[in-house]
């Protein structure tokens, strides 16, 4: 056993950069109900005890904020049939909850269609997109 610690001590991996190596060479996508979930674990947004949307969105802008500053190219994706993704697998779907998050969505997506400030000028050409879903079959 000391001699696996010893080799694995000794190896190096290759940490690459996923953003600065391939991501912000092109245009990429984001999906916004994944991006709201990960966002609302990752800064700890408290939606148990009470409604902090605007923690929730700040969570979610600095996130796009930052990929801007490394000169990323993306667009924010909302799929209409996905729309319970946003939210935690350890709330039922029935409960009183959902619709903090059900609203937290819709509020970012109405936030995100609007004309967006780029170096202090309103820039007309959106970036989020939002797909309703239809019925592929009756």
């Amino acid at each position: 056993m000391a001699q696996f610690g010893q080799w694995q001590a000794s190896l190096h991996p290759i940490r690459v950069d996923v953003v600065g190596d391939f991501a912000g060479r092109g245009v990429f996508a984001i999906h916004g109900e994944a991006l709201l979930t990960y966002c609302l674990e990752s800064s700890r947004v408290d939606f148990d005890y009470g409604f902090q949307l605007l923690h929730a969105i700040h969570a979610v802008e600095t996130f796009l904020v930052k990929l801007k500053e490394r000169r990323c190219i993306f667009n924010l994706l909302w799929f209409g049939k996905e729309a319970d993704v946003c939210i935690p697998g350890n709330i039922r779907i029935d409960s009183a909850k959902t619709s903090k998050y059900r609203l937290a969505r819709a509020v970012l997506i109405q936030h995100f269609a609007g004309p967006t400030v780029s170096g202090g000028e309103p820039s007309p050409a959106g970036f989020s997109y939002v797909f309703l879903s239809k019925k592929m079959w009756a």
